[in-house]
């Protein structure tokens, strides 16, 4: 499993940041980085959960 952080996607609110977290496996980490940017947010890090 990672933990995606995400910065400002389109889905926010226009007036603030906010940071999202999302928790995919290895497997579908290429389709989620594909839809968060296509929402115009950008990926602050990845890392591993165990």
């Amino acid at each position: 499993m990672f933990k995606i952080l995400v910065k400002g996607a389109k889905f926010d609110s226009p007036r603030r940041v906010s940071n999202t977290e999302y928790l995919v496996s290895g497997a579908k980490m290429t389709p989620q980085i594909q839809r968060i940017h296509r929402a115009g947010g950008k990926i602050v890090s990845i890392t591993e959960v165990v």
